[in-house]
Parts: C-alpha cells; structure tokens; sequence
C-alpha cells in the first residue's frame, strides 16, 4: 500500500437529475486532481441521487452515458474513483453498487449492496458477494450506508489481514429513534476496521432531498484507523472536498 497516497473524499451536493449530479461530479473530480488527489471517493448512489425519484433516473439509458463521461475524467486526470451508482442485470433487476475506476478511466470492479433495507427492495435487489478488487495498489472493497450495522456478517465475509482499504459510501446520520444521538454505526464501522486491520473511509451525502429537515446531522463523514480510531470527521451538513494522506489525522477542506 502507498505511503503517500492522497485521497480525497467528496460530500456531495445532491441534485434530482442524473444530469446535474455528474456535473457536480466532475467539477468536483477536477478540484481533487488540482489538490494532487490521487483517489477521488463519492457517495451511495452518487451518479442518481438518493431520492425518491430515484426509479426516474436508475435506468440504463441514463446512466451510462453519465459514467462513460466519469471514466472518461479519469483518465484525463489520473485520478481513480470510488463512486455508487446503480447497476443493471438482464433481468431487469436494478442493484445498489460501488463502481471502482481506476487513473486509466478502467472500472476495475463492482461491490453491491447486500444488506439492503425493506424499502430499498421495492425497487432495488440485493447483492449476493462481496469480492476484495485489486485496486490502485490496495486490496479493497466497499460497505454501504447501515451495512455497517451488519458487524457479524461482515466480519464473516471478510477475514482479517485480506484487506487494506474499506470503501464506506452512505447517506447517513444519527438514529433519529435514539434520544442520546449516538453513532452506533461509527462504532460498528470501527470494530470492522480492527477485525480487518483496515482503513475505513466513509463519503457521506451532506444533505436530503427526501427528508431536508434532517440534513443538518448528515455530512461529517469519518475515517477510521486499522487500530479502529477516528482519524478525522469532515464537516456535517457542508458539501465539500476533505484531502488528507492516507493515514494522516489531518485533512483539507475545500467548499463546493
């Protein structure tokens, strides 16, 4: 694993349309690689949006030509890409997935979304496998959003010492249900990272379409040590760049 390799972390700014979530998402790409990021991570779902109106836009039609244009900045920046994006099975089934591409704009692989919840399946299907992808130099794989919650299965499925980075994107926050606010899934998150010897990385949406009142709490998206301590949160409710070396406990903030 690199020494030195800087990575950066993109809470993005949700929009509706497919359309303008890649165009922030490019922008965004070309104000990482102009900050050295060599690793550019986003949110669940990024290339969508994570909405309600999300059966809109996961169709296939609209989606590819959104990640031909990604893979494409890649390539012209040298800056790999960890990114959610649904992807598309010839039954018609749409899944919840981690899209891995790397510097030469090459998808390197897809990790799905297991453990989904019940109304994520009226629309969604579940994954069945999570590989580990030889990616950039890393062994790596992805979590997404409350599958952190899932600590037993997860640490079945990944043993310890196989892996070196573990991918995080969600749209989460404090369980609302919990008076005292705790972050139960940063603690399961940790624990991962400690049972796999792993970094975690999470990219986290600052903000809700669907439940806007409640964006205040999203954001502050963590990174996690092998030794399961937090090494740094970014700013809650801000959408932004963090870029940080990887195993720094400091970062740099960029607004968007």
């Amino acid at each position: 694993m690199s020494a030195t390799l800087c990575v950066a972390i993109v809470q993005q700014r949700m929009y509706w349309t497919t359309q303008e979530n890649t165009q922030f998402i490019l922008a965004a790409l070309e104000t990482a690689a102009q900050y050295d990021a060599q690793l550019c991570v986003f949110p669940e779902l990024a290339i969508t949006g994570f909405h309600r109106r999300i059966r809109e836009e996961a169709k296939p039609e609209i989606v590819a030509p959104s990640l031909a244009q990604l893979r494409a900045a890649c390539a012209k920046l040298s800056v790999a890409t960890v990114i959610g994006v649904p992807t598309f099975r010839e039954s018609g089934a749409v899944v919840n997935a981690v899209e891995f591409i790397t510097r030469n704009g090459e998808t390197a692989g897809h990790v799905e979304k297991i453990g989904i919840t019940p109304a994520e399946a009226t629309f969604l299907q579940a994954g069945v496998y999570r590989p580990i992808l030889n990616f950039e130099s890393l062994r790596s794989t992805a979590i997404v959003c409350r599958e952190a919650l899932d600590r037993e299965q997860l640490c079945a499925q990944l043993a310890p010492g196989t892996i070196d980075v573990i991918f995080w994107p969600g749209i989460m926050r404090p369980d609302p249900e919990r008076p005292d606010r705790s972050e139960h899934h940063i603690d399961d998150a940790a624990a991962l990272a400690v049972h796999t010897g792993a970094y975690v990385i999470q990219s986290n949406w600052p903000d809700s379409l669907n439940y806007p009142e409640e964006s205040a709490e999203q954001g502050h998206s963590v990174v996690i040590s092998p030794f399961g301590k937090n090494m740094f949160r970014l700013p809650k409710a801000k959408p932004g760049i963090g870029v940080f070396e990887l195993g720094d406990s400091t970062f740099r903030w960029i607004d968007l």
